[in-house]
């Protein structure tokens, strides 16, 4: 597979809003499978790194993904490029390259992933009854400490050892009458949404076969409808704070040594 047919099924799969190439570098990299230049809009594959055409699209999906993200932010590109809005983009796309038959799912087509993946699943309701049970004892934890008038956080922390964000989401679990099916990792997201209509959608997207990347998207949800300017705004505003801040810390570790290097003087002198 040349570049102008992996631009031509990029093409396919989503139209962007800016023109892109895509480079084969003809060289094998031991760092990465393939990058995206911001600058000059290149996607790069170092195609000696794949056994077929099947990894060498499935990297061009990703670095497609990073060009897809960066023509829509109307901001400086942000220094961490993998946020949860780029895996559900990413996701997005292979599902759509999915559909149109321009890259298979081997998770889904090869025998022993399939059976590993109901193996996985089949102990999923088990955790997830364990759960379940948990939140139940730790609500009944929050009773006993509204009865003998102790903090519930130093329950937690103290006595139960674990960490609040888990044994909250665990209670709310219990509260809202979860299923075990969706097994420990989806109920401990569940339980932490407070908005039904929010928790629901969330449960369509799991029984759909959404990625937790995705889901987590629908709970934090990109804005799209800010002014671009006003974002640009508030990131100069919020480099400015992060200057000001590094200025400040920057004359206290220029303080701290002046006085280190006076009492060595001192010190010598004596």
């Amino acid at each position: 597979m040349n570049q102008d047919q992996i631009k031509e099924k990029l093409l396919m799969i989503e139209k962007p809003d800016t023109d892109f190439s895509v480079v084969l570098s003809g060289k094998s990299s031991t760092k990465v499978n393939g990058l995206y230049k911001i600058s000059s809009k290149e996607i790069i594959l170092h195609n000696q790194n794949f056994h077929s055409d099947e990894e060498l699209i499935y990297t061009a999906i990703h670095e497609y993904a990073h060009h897809l993200i960066c023509e829509k932010s109307p901001s400086i590109p942000n220094t961490r490029a993998h946020t949860i809005q780029f895996w559900t983009k990413f996701h997005e796309l292979l599902d759509t390259a999915e559909s149109l038959g321009i890259y298979k799912n081997i998770f889904e087509t090869n025998k022993e992933f399939i059976a590993l993946t109901e193996r996985f699943r089949s102990l999923m309701p088990q955790n997830g009854e364990i759960f379940l049970e948990m939140g139940k004892l730790i609500r009944e934890g929050q009773e006993l400490c509204t009865k003998y008038h102790v903090r519930f956080e130093d329950f937690i922390d103290r006595a139960l050892g674990m960490p609040r964000k888990t044994a909250f989401a665990a209670a709310q679990a219990f509260s809202y009458q979860l299923t075990p099916d969706f097994g420990w990792e989806n109920l401990s997201l569940l339980g932490g949404i407070r908005s039904q209509e929010t928790r629901n959608a969330c449960i369509e997207a799991i029984h759909a076969g959404k990625t937790h990347e995705q889901i987590r998207n629908i709970i934090r949800p990109a804005s799209k409808h800010e002014n671009p300017k006003a974002l640009l705004i508030k990131e100069k505003q919020r480099l400015e704070r992060t200057i000001d801040y590094l200025k400040n810390k920057l004359e206290i570790v220029e303080k701290k040594l002046s006085e280190m290097e006076t009492n060595n003087d001192e010190s010598h002198n004596s």
